[in-house]
C-alpha cells in the first residue's frame, strides 16, 4: 500500500530542509546585524568628526563659543556634548 504524501526520494527531503534553512530568521539576522553595525559606525564617525572639530576650535581659541553668534555655550551643554559648536539659540 503506497501513500502519495510520503516521498521515498531522499533528495526531495534534502531540498525541503535546504529551503527551510534559507528562510530561517537566523539566516536573515546577519543582514540586520550588518545594518546595525553600519549605523553604529556612522554615529561614531560623526561623533569623532565633532571631537576633531572641537579640538581645532580649542587650538584656535574659539572652543565654547557659538560658531554663529560667538556667545558662550552653556557649561551644561558642553558637559553633555563636549563637541557642541552652537549656543542654545542656534541649535537645530
Amino acid at each position: 500500500m503506497s501513500d502519495s504524501s510520503f516521498s521515498t526520494n531522499p533528495a526531495a527531503g534534502e531540498n525541503a530542509a535546504a529551503q527551510s534553512v534559507e528562510a530561517s530568521p537566523v539566516q536573515s539576522s546577519g543582514a540586520v546585524t550588518s545594518a546595525v553595525d553600519r549605523e553604529l559606525a556612522n554615529r561614531l564617525r560623526e561623533e569623532l568628526d565633532g571631537v576633531e572639530q572641537a579640538l581645532a576650535r580649542l587650538d584656535a581659541g574659539t572652543y565654547g563659543t557659538c560658531e554663529f553668534c560667538q556667545t558662550p555655550i552653556d557649561d551644561e551643554v558642553l558637559a553633555r556634548t563636549p563637541y557642541a559648536s552652537r549656543c542654545g539659540s542656534h541649535l537645530l
